[in-house]
């Protein structure tokens, strides 16, 4: 099991025999034991082993059944038929009206169980990242021009605009733009507070937002992490087109949001299975660049940088844990070995299932020096 996404669980103990405790500084690995200065203590104690199993014992480990921090007390619920029907998630996507389909989910989710919403331009333009990128005239015009959008082509508002005041906004029922808007109750998805909260609602591209919210949609319609859908089906079911669902998950699968485990080719790619698809869930993006800092610190840039390199093959230059497994094989095994390894992987297609870690790591220690020459 993996520990907790969000605490880094980093302890170097050896408890033998519920007596012996080893601690220090090193790795347990060859590398470390051989090859670099480090401290470490035996001690004797069965009250400090107990101790110490005890603390590791209470480890909150990250239960592979749910994903990293979905809390379904702050999730926002979303009726199914945003992204099902063609007039609202689809048409806006199709139409590239991102910034309407930004802020109407900022609508939902600050609306809460109301429908009704004081709409505060300089909130929701800190919310849409605007207010660094543009002035208050400017982003108010911007602004009420996706909130008209948003009410005369989609119908799911109503509007009441006050000078020098703030805008008065009511939230429509999706389907019958004549009564007002009720938080749904059934079928629905749930999005994770951290969407809006962590801002990634500004970091990712608009496909990959909409396939983000496929994710959660499939993680509340299965009741599980891990689906498998065609491009083709998620194509027809979502009103995209194919090309949208593969970039748009290939953008969060490098960002380490969800995992794409490609089925092998036996026949032919027209009989071949669809992709199983993972959601990981989201993470803060201030505590990932602390892990990546502490990366660096420790085994240093120019190690840290290799590392994603390689990682990058395998999309996995956003996964912390992943980079410290590869710079200790860099550390281990050495530079031309994780070169070759790379070599071989970048030569696979991007949907080629070898396209992984854990087949990354067997060439590594598969290799043959002959092989490095």
């Amino acid at each position: 099991f993996y520990d907790d996404r969000y605490i880094y669980t980093h302890n170097k103990t050896l408890v033998i025999d519920q007596e012996i405790v080893i601690v220090g500084s090193a790795n347990w690995s060859d590398t470390a034991l051989t090859r670099s200065n480090e401290s470490a203590v035996l001690i004797r104690s069965p009250e400090l082993a107990g101790s110490i199993l005890d603390n590791l014992a209470e480890i909150k480990l990250y239960r592979p059944e749910m994903p990293r921090s979905f809390d379904t007390e702050t999730a926002l619920a979303v009726s199914r038929d945003f992204l099902l029907s063609k007039d609202h998630g689809g048409r806006m996507i199709t139409s590239a009206d991102e910034r309407a389909f930004d802020l109407y989910l900022l609508l939902l989710y600050h609306a809460g169980q109301e429908s009704h919403i004081d709409f505060d331009f300089d909130k929701y333009a800190f919310y849409l990242g605007m207010d660094e990128e543009m002035t208050a005239a400017a982003y108010r015009r911007q602004i009420t021009k996706s909130l008209r959008k948003i009410k005369s082509r989609y119908k799911l508002v109503d509007l009441k605009f006050h000078h020098g005041r703030n805008a008065e906004v009511r939230l429509k029922d999706m389907h019958n733009s004549r009564e007002e808007y009720t938080y749904p109750q059934e079928n629905y998805f749930l999005i994770p507070a951290e969407y809006f909260e962590y801002g990634w609602s500004r970091k990712l591209s608009f496909r990959s937002k909409f396939c983000f919210l496929i994710n959660c949609y499939m993680f509340n319609k299965t009741g599980g992490r891990s689906w498998s859908l065609s491009r083709e089906r998620l194509s027809d079911k979502f009103n995209l087109a194919v090309y949208t669902v593969g970039n748009g998950m290939n953008e969060l699968r490098r960002l380490n949001i969800i995992d794409i485990e490609y089925s092998p080719v036996i026949e032919s790619y027209d009989s071949r299975a669809p992709a199983t698809y993972e959601l990981l869930g989201l993470y803060c993006p201030e505590e990932h660049r602390e892990r990546i800092m502490r990366l660096e610190e420790e085994y240093g840039k120019e190690t840290l940088d290799k590392a994603i390199h390689f990682a990058e093959v395998v999309f996995r230059q956003n996964d912390t844990d992943a980079l410290e497994e590869i710079i200790n094989l860099i550390l281990e095994y050495g530079e031309p070995r994780i070169n070759r390894a790379y070599e071989i992987l970048s030569r696979q297609s991007v949907d080629n299932p070898k396209r992984r870690l854990h087949y990354g790591i067997g060439i590594i220690k598969s290799l043959r020096d002959e092989e490095l020459e």
